[in-house]
């Protein structure tokens, strides 16, 4: 044998014995066999993760670790966990882990944002924007467009997907850039078209390999494992149009309308008037105004698009379930008028509908990861710094310790007994700690205010063919934002 080889035989053995070594003294959290040097490589899931995870916690706990070439993991599989790491210590697992495909890409909103002054300094400017008491002055804007997306639903049943798109849309365009004009919903629409086949397209499986391994954004696009970070790169520059188009187009139509109406952006441009006399501070400003806007943007068509979906999925798929909520509305507020925020108070029933469509399918499975900034030792077991914690949303909501029966669609869960079950709400869509999501008010009430409307207007039911026969209702969640 060749003294070389052999001693790279031998080398390797002892890197790998000094690897189980180390493994041995400290006290991960508990997690499933691993190998010598790849750790997790080879078991852990590129598809359906939360399932997966799911899964493994009901042998390994509610906290699991996952090691892949020294990167250290942690899936919280509960509620409970989740809180008392990404709430209660907050100050150590605010940060987010550093990815290096949206680096490339040019991802630098709050969303991915390391934890710092910048990070306080965006959040600043979007809690500003959706406080309670903020979003409470955009119920007119809200209401208004849900009307007249039920109307175009009763004359267009069967573009329903589209219909829901182009609410969601108007809605976000109009409460942070003054966009009212119908004929330009279709524009936003394909930006964020354009916006989420980048999107998808750098975070499908194998994009991970070149955070294990940097030196991949380096390689030929043909060499296997190179494809996301090379496809980032030749998106940069589309991707960055999901926040300079809204704004750019926001201040032609000030330009030619001047500054009117009560939008994120028209309050933030009174306040640039105090920063003519220091342009570099007015350039910070703008920056940070696109990025912040743009990330409330495809967040909140996103998430209210999807979340609308599974809505309409359980409605049709539970029509006992939907004629209770009617039923509810009927009662309560009659046919004379169309359902308001104000009534929210009084149709326990409509809201408990919407707190369920966000436990029964997660619209973000996997919540956005987090990371360790220092060691912590949680219920004797050791997490160290670096570490990447993730959230699955799917476990706690399937949390049998929590929810009876949790993959049944059951609104009653929440109303108190003895009409209900009085379980708690599920409040992990938005996050945890101090990267909860700041727009949570603003999703909530714009799919309140929906599915109220819906409720009081339309009989949503499988559809029929050429017919006349009932085609039958199957619908399938994949592990990733519904759509």
């Amino acid at each position: 044998m060749d003294s070389t080889y052999a001693g790279l035989l031998l080398g390797a053995g002892l890197v790998s014995f000094l690897v189980l070594k180390a493994r041995k003294k400290t006290n991960y959290p508990p997690g499933p066999p691993s190998d010598p040097l790849i750790g997790h490589l080879r078991v852990l899931p590129f598809d359906n993760q939360d399932v997966i995870f799911h899964t493994w916690a009901k042998k390994y706990g509610d906290v699991m670790h996952l090691e892949v070439l020294g990167n250290h993991l942690v899936v919280l599989d509960s509620r409970e966990a989740a809180i008392d790491l990404l709430e209660k210590r907050s100050a150590i697992y605010s940060d987010r882990p550093f990815v290096r495909v949206f680096e490339i890409l040019g991802m630098s909103d709050i969303v991915m944002m390391p934890y710092g002054e910048s990070f306080r300094n965006h959040r600043k400017f979007v809690h500003s924007s959706m406080t309670k008491g903020a979003v409470a002055t955009y119920q007119t804007t809200q209401t208004v467009h849900t009307r007249l997306f039920a109307l175009s639903l009763l004359e267009n049943k069967n573009q329903h997907e589209m219909l829901i798109n182009r609410w969601a849309t108007s809605i976000i365009i109009s409460v942070l850039y003054g966009q009212h004009a119908v004929e330009e919903v279709g524009e936003y629409m394909k930006l964020m078209e354009d916006h989420n086949v980048v999107v998808l397209n750098i975070t499908q499986p194998g994009a991970s390999l070149v955070e294990f391994f940097p030196f991949f954004q380096y390689l030929p696009a043909w060499f296997p494992g190179t494809g996301p970070a090379h496809r980032a790169r030749q998106w940069k520059d589309p991707f960055r149009r999901i926040y300079d188009y809204p704004y750019e187009q926001a201040e032609k139509n000030m330009a030619l309308n001047g500054l009117r109406g009560d939008s994120v952006l028209s309050r933030t441009w009174c306040k640039f008037a105090d920063r003519q006399d220091h342009p570099e501070a007015a350039a910070e400003e703008i920056e940070l105004t696109k990025l912040a806007t743009g990330a409330l943007f495809r967040a909140a068509v996103e998430t209210t698009w999807s979340t609308v979906t599974v809505l309409f999925t359980a409605m049709i798929s539970n029509p006992e379930c939907q004629k209770r909520g009617q039923e509810e509305i009927s009662r309560v507020i009659g046919s004379e008028r169309l359902p308001e925020f104000e009534d929210m108070d009084v149709l326990p029933y409509t809201t408990a509908i919407v707190h369920e469509v966000m436990r029964w399918h997660p619209v973000v499975p996997m919540a956005l990861p987090h990371r360790s900034v220092q060691d912590d030792l949680y219920k004797g077991m050791f997490i160290p710094e670096g570490t990447t914690v993730i959230p699955n949303l799917t476990g706690m909501s399937l949390d049998e310790r929590v929810y009876k029966n949790p993959t049944l669609f059951n609104p009653s869960r929440f109303l108190p007994k003895p009409d209900g079950d009085g379980e708690p709400i599920f409040d992990a869509t938005f996050g945890f700690g101090r990267r909860i999501c700041p727009g949570r008010h603003f999703a909530f009430s714009s799919v309140w205010i929906l599915t109220a409307t819906i409720l009081a207007t339309l009989n949503l039911s499988e559809g029929k063919d050429e017919h006349g026969d009932t085609i039958p209702f199957s619908p399938e969640f994949k592990s990733a934002i519904t759509r």
